[in-house]
C-alpha cells in the first residue's frame, strides 16, 4: 500500500515480462501501472514507511539464477536503483524508522543498515 493508501503495489504476471511491479489507484480509474518492468521476475514490493523507497527482489542485475533484493526511489522509480543483498535474498521488509532493510537468504533473516541521506 503507497504511504497515503491511495494506491495498491503488487505483482502482476505479464506474458510478455514475466512478474512485473504494478500500481493500483484504490480511487479514480482503476487503470494498471506498471511501475518496473521487464524480462527478469520482480516479486514482493514493499514500501518503506515514509512511502519515499520501494524495496523488492528480483534476478535483474544479477548474473546468478537467484533473486537479489534491491531498493528504488518511490514513486521516482526512475530516480536510482540499489541492489542490497549479494549472496541471494528475497522478502525484503523495511523496519519501522527505515533505518534498515531486512530479508531471507535462505533459512536466515539478514538485515542491511539503510542511510537514506
Amino acid at each position: 500500500m503507497s504511504l497515503d493508501g491511495r494506491a495498491l503495489i503488487g505483482v502482476v504476471r505479464q506474458a510478455e515480462t514475466s512478474f512485473d511491479v504494478v500500481e493500483v489507484p484504490l480511487d479514480g480509474d482503476p487503470t494498471v501501472k506498471p511501475l518496473i518492468v521487464g524480462p527478469f521476475s520482480q516479486f514482493y514490493p514493499h514500501v518503506s514507511p515514509s512511502g519515499n523507497l520501494l524495496g523488492y527482489h528480483s534476478r535483474q542485475g544479477s548474473r546468478s539464477a537467484r533473486p537479489e533484493v534491491h531498493v528504488r526511489p518511490y514513486p521516482d522509480l526512475d530516480a536510482g536503483e540499489w541492489q542490497v543483498s549479494t549472496g541471494g535474498g528475497g522478502y525484503p521488509m523495511w523496519s519501522p524508522n527505515e533505518n534498515e532493510i531486512f530479508y531471507r537468504n535462505g533459512d536466515q533473516m539478514v538485515a542491511v543498515p539503510v542511510d537514506t541521506r
